[in-house]
C-alpha cells in the first residue's frame, strides 16, 4: 500500500465526526416548529379529547397509583374531566414542562393540579435517570427559562440550543436503548430473531408494566429486567433530598399553576413502610418545605401511611388493590374539602421539630484487661474469647433487645478496626466481628497473623450514637455524662413532654442520674430500665438533658429520648416501639428450608383437554384451583410468583409455570413450559410433541416445597414441624406469653382447621385449633395455655391442617409477650 493509501482511513476517520456533526446541526437548525414526540402528540390529542377539570402530575407511581374511574366514582360524579399527565421516571423538572407546554401552553384550564410525590423527589432538580432526560427530551417543545436556570444550571438562549439537547439526549437515549437490548437479550431473551430484537420484546414488555395492568404482565420477568432498564450512569440521587425549597421546583410549579387559575395540591403519595425513612426529608429541610407551601398558597396532602406492603406489587409501585383503594380515598378526599368548588385546601403544618447535639463529657475508661493474649488463628483470622463483662458484650446486648451494638471495638497498634456485622461470612482486611463473646479479627496486614501479641488490645467505642443494623444507642460509660443540648422553641408557647428510658447493663452500685431542663428528675422502673420523664413549657432558650453515671455506676445505655406536644412527636433517639417486649420469628426453619413436612400434595387429572389454535399446547381449565394461580394470588397477596400450583406431566412436575400467558405464547418453542390465565392451564409437553399427541397423562399438582417467596403454604391434611435451639430466643428474657400469627385461607373446603402446637423443651406450652374464618378476619394473637421460661432449651412450632381444610397462606408467626388486655 502507498504512502497516500495509508493516509486515506485517518483522513476518513478525521473528517467523519466533522460531516456527522454538521449533518446534525442541519437536521436540528432546520426552520419551521420543533416536531413533537409520539408521547407529546398522544398526551395533547387526550387532553383535546378530555378538556380536564383536575390534572394528576407525577411518574410511574401516579400512573400506576391513580386509576380514573375509581377516583371520579369516588368523587360522586362518574363523569367528571380527569386526566393523568405522567412520564415514566420523571421527576420535578418533567412535571413543570408537563404542565407548562402540554396543558397550560395547549390552552386548556383546570381547576386543580394534584402533583403526586414523595417529599424527597419534590425538591429534586436533576435528571438523574435516561427516563427523566427522555422526558425532558419527549415533552420539551422549546426552552424553559426556570428549567434552564435550576435543572441546567446556564441559559439555553435559543432554538438552536434547545434542538442540539433534544438531539443529544435522544441520540443518546437510543444508544443505551440498544445496549440494553443486546444485555436483557443477552440474559433473558428467547424466541425468533436477532439478540437485540428478541431482547426489545422483553425490555417493551417489562417497560409497559409501569404503565399497564400489572394482571396482565410477567413480573417475575419485570423483577429481573427492571434493574438492568434502569442502570444509568447519571448523577447519583442524595439520601436528603434537594438543598433548599427555593433551590427546587416547587415555588415555579406553584406559580405557574396559579398564574393560570389553577390550585395546586401536593399529595405525599402512598409508600411501602420501609420506605418511609428513605423518602421523607431531614427535618429542618421538611419544616422549611411545609413553610413555604402555606406560605405560597399550596396544599398538602399526606396519604403515604396506612398502606401495608401487601398493597404493592414492589417497592415503590401499588398493585390493583392499593390502586383501587388509593383512587378512591383521593377522590374522596378532593370531594370533602370541595376542591372544586373553592373550599380551603389542606395545609401543611410543619411537622414538630427541635435540633438537638449530643456530646459526652469525660474521659472514656481504659478496661481492666485491654490486651488480648493467646490468640487461636484460622487461615484468615484471629480469633479468641473475650475476658469482658457479658452485659455489654453482644450476646448481652442482644439479650437486652438492643441488638448487636455492643460498645467494644478492637485497636491494631492504637487504631480501631472496622465493625462488621456478625453474620458476613468473609469479613474485609482490618476489621472485627464481635459474636456473642468471641471476637474475630482479620489483620490490616496478613503478616500479623504470625505474631499477633503486641498488636491488639480493645477500647470501648468513642461513637455517638453506637448503631449497628436498624438499632442505635447512646452509651454513657462510668465516670462520664452524656448532654443532649437542644434548640429553643420559637413559636406559640408549647407543653412539652420530654421522656427518657436508660437502661443499666451491669449490677455496679452506682445510680444514673438525669437532669431535664436543669431539673433533676426521678427514674421509675419501666422493663428492664428505667424512665424519666419532665413536662413543662418548653424553654426559649437553649436547654439540655443529661445522663450521668457516677465512677462506681454501671455501663449505661440510652434507649429512647422522645419529645411529645400538640403539635405532634419527635423521637430524637429510637422510638417506643424499641423498648416493648420484643418478639421472636418462628417460621425461620422454613425459610431456610428446614423444616420437616408430612402429607402428600394431591394430584388432579386434567379433563377435557383442548388444542390451543395455532400453537402446539394444551388448554384445560384449572376448576376450582383458579383462586391459586400467580395472577389471582396477586391481587390479594403480597407476593407474585407465589402459586403452589404444577403442572405434571406422568407424574413428574414440570417447571414452575409462568405468570403470564401473553409472554409464553411469544415463545418459539414450549418444551415443558406452562402458564396460569385465569381459571386456565396453557401447556406444552416437555419433547416439544403436541400434548395430546404425546400419549402422556397430564394433571394439576402442588409444589413439594411449602415455602414460597414470602410465606409458607400448608395443604389440606399436611403436618409441618419448625424447630429452633433456645440461643435463638435469647432476647425475650421475661420468657413468652403469646403468639402471633397471620394466614390467609384460600378456596372454599369443607370445614377443617389449622391446628397450632407450640413446644418448649419437650412439653406443649400452645395446643389450639383456628377456624378458617378465624384466620380470614387478619393477624391472630394466641395466649400460651403455659409460660414460657426465659432461656428455653429448644422451641418447635407444629401446623397441622386438616384433610378437609382449606389451603393455608402463612405469612407470620412470632413468639413474644402478650400486651396487657389483650386475648386470643
Amino acid at each position: 500500500m502507498s504512502r497516500v493509501d495509508r493516509r486515506v482511513p485517518v483522513v476518513v476517520s478525521l473528517v467523519s465526526p466533522l460531516v456527522l456533526l454538521l449533518i446534525v446541526l442541519l437536521a436540528v437548525n432546520r426552520d419551521g416548529p420543533v416536531v413533537l414526540s409520539e408521547a407529546a402528540a398522544s398526551l395533547d390529542r387526550e387532553l383535546r379529547e378530555t378538556r380536564p377539570r383536575i390534572v394528576l402530575v407525577g411518574n410511574s407511581t401516579v400512573a400506576q397509583g391513580v386509576e380514573v374511574e375509581a377516583f371520579t366514582a369516588a368523587y360522586g360524579d362518574p363523569e367528571l374531566p380527569v386526566s393523568k399527565v405522567v412520564a415514566g421516571g420523571s421527576r420535578a423538572a418533567n412535571w413543570y414542562v408537563l404542565l407548562e407546554q402540554r396543558v397550560f401552553g395547549a390552552g386548556l384550564e383546570p381547576e386543580l393540579v394534584i402533583v403526586g410525590s414523595t417529599p424527597r423527589w419534590l425538591l429534586h432538580t436533576e435528571l438523574e435517570s435516561q427516563a427523566a432526560k427522555q422526558a425532558m427530551a419527549d415533552h420539551a417543545s422549546e426552552f424553559e427559562p426556570v428549567i434552564d436556570e435550576k435543572v441546567y444550571g446556564r441559559e439555553r438562549t435559543s432554538a438552536l440550543r434547545h434542538r442540539l439537547e433534544r438531539a443529544r439526549l435522544a441520540t443518546r437515549g437510543a444508544y443505551q436503548d440498544w445496549l440494553r437490548e443486546i444485555a436483557v437479550g443477552l440474559l433473558f431473551g428467547d424466541g425468533a430473531g436477532s439478540i437485540r430484537e428478541r431482547g426489545a420484546r422483553v425490555a417493551d414488555q417489562a417497560l409497559a408494566r409501569v404503565f399497564e395492568d400489572e394482571r396482565s404482565l410477567d413480573m417475575s420477568l419485570y423483577e429481573r429486567v427492571i434493574p438492568v432498564l434502569e442502570q444509568d450512569g447519571g448523577a447519583a440521587v442524595t439520601a436528603g433530598g434537594g438543598s433548599s425549597v427555593e433551590a427546587s421546583l416547587v415555588p415555579d410549579l406553584v406559580a405557574l399553576a396559579h398564574e393560570h387559575g389553577a390550585r395546586i395540591l401536593f399529595v405525599y403519595l402512598p409508600y411501602p413502610e420501609r420506605g418511609w425513612k428513605d423518602e421523607d426529608l431531614e427535618p429542618a429541610l421538611g419544616v422549611e418545605l411545609f413553610e413555604a407551601l402555606d406560605e405560597l398558597g399550596a396544599g398538602w396532602l399526606d396519604m403515604h401511611e396506612g398502606y401495608g406492603g401487601e398493597l404493592f406489587v414492589d417497592t415503590v409501585h401499588m398493585n390493583a388493590r392499593g390502586r383501587d383503594r388509593f383512587s378512591a380515598e383521593l377522590g374522596r378526599a378532593v370531594r370533602e374539602h370541595g376542591l372544586l368548588e373553592g373550599g380551603e385546601l389542606p395545609r401543611a403544618q410543619a411537622p414538630f421539630f427541635v435540633e438537638h447535639h449530643v456530646r459526652r463529657v469525660g474521659p472514656i475508661p481504659a478496661l481492666d484487661e485491654p490486651t488480648l493474649t493467646r490468640w487461636r488463628k484460622n487461615p484468615d483470622r484471629l480469633f479468641g474469647g473475650l475476658p469482658q463483662a457479658a452485659g455489654w458484650s453482644n450476646r448481652g446486648t442482644r439479650a437486652a433487645g438492643l441488638g448487636w451494638i455492643s460498645p467494644l471495638v478492637v485497636l491494631e497498634d492504637g487504631v480501631p478496626l472496622a465493625r462488621e456485622i456478625a453474620n458476613k461470612q468473609v469479613p474485609e482486611p482490618g476489621s472485627f466481628v464481635h459474636i456473642s463473646g468471641l471476637l474475630f479479627v482479620v489483620p490490616s496486614d496478613p503478616a500479623l497473623l504470625a505474631e499477633p501479641e503486641g498488636h491488639y488490645s480493645l477500647a470501648l467505642s468513642e461513637d455517638l450514637p453506637l448503631e449497628v443494623g436498624v438499632r442505635k444507642g447512646w452509651w454513657v460509660y462510668p465516670g462520664t455524662r452524656l448532654e443532649v443540648e437542644l434548640s429553643p422553641w420559637h413559636g406559640a408557647p408549647l407543653e412539652l413532654d420530654t421522656r427518657l428510658v436508660v437502661e443499666p447493663m451491669d449490677d455496679a452500685p452506682g445510680q444514673p442520674r438525669v437532669t431535664i431542663a436543669d431539673a433533676p428528675v426521678t427514674l421509675a422502673p419501666r422493663g428492664h430500665g428505667l424512665e424519666g420523664r419532665h413536662r413543662g413549657r418548653a424553654p426559649s432558650e437553649p436547654w439540655t438533658v443529661t445522663v450521668t453515671v457516677p465512677e462506681d455506676g454501671p455501663m449505661t445505655v440510652v434507649r429512647w429520648l422522645g419529645l411529645q406536644s400538640e403539635r405532634g412527636e419527635l423521637d430524637l433517639l429510637g422510638s417506643p416501639a424499641d423498648i416493648e417486649p420484643p418478639a421472636v420469628d418462628l417460621l425461620s426453619p422454613a425459610r431456610r428450608g428446614e423444616a420437616s413436612v408430612q402429607g402428600q400434595p394431591v394430584a388432579l387429572p386434567l379433563a377435557a383437554i383442548e388444542r390451543h389454535e395455532t400453537l402446539p399446547l394444551g388448554r384445560a381449565t384449572t376448576g376450582s384451583l383458579a383462586p391459586l394461580a400467580h395472577i389471582a394470588l396477586s391481587r390479594t397477596l403480597a407476593c407474585n410468583r407465589c402459586s403452589p400450583l404444577r403442572l405434571l406431566e406422568d407424574g413428574a412436575p414440570l417447571p414452575e409455570p409462568e405468570r403470564s400467558c401473553a409472554y409464553m405464547r411469544r415463545r418459539d418453542s414450549f418444551e415443558g413450559a406452562s402458564c396460569l390465565e385465569g381459571d386456565a392451564v396453557l401447556f406444552g409437553a416437555s419433547d416439544g410433541v403436541h400434548p395430546l399427541d404425546s400419549g402422556r397423562s397430564y394433571a394439576l399438582g402442588f409444589a413439594e416445597q411449602r415455602w414460597r417467596v414470602g410465606g409458607l403454604w400448608l395443604y389440606p391434611g399436611d403436618t409441618v414441624r419448625m424447630e429452633q435451639p433456645g440461643f435463638r430466643f435469647i432476647e425475650l428474657r421475661d420468657g413468652a406469653s403469646a403468639v402471633v400469627i397471620r394466614a390467609a385461607p384460600f378456596l372454599d373446603h369443607e370445614a377443617g382447621a389449622l391446628q397450632l402446637t407450640l413446644e418448649v423443651d419437650g412439653q406443649a406450652l400452645l395446643s389450639r385449633a383456628v377456624s378458617p374464618a378465624e384466620l380470614a378476619a387478619g393477624e391472630l394473637v394466641l395466649p400460651l395455655d403455659l409460660p414460657m421460661a426465659p432461656d428455653p432449651g429448644a422451641v418447635a412450632l407444629e401446623l397441622s391442617s386438616s384433610p378437609g381444610a382449606p389451603f393455608f397462606y402463612l405469612t407470620l408467626a412470632r413468639l413474644g409477650t402478650l400486651a396487657p388486655g389483650a386475648g386470643g
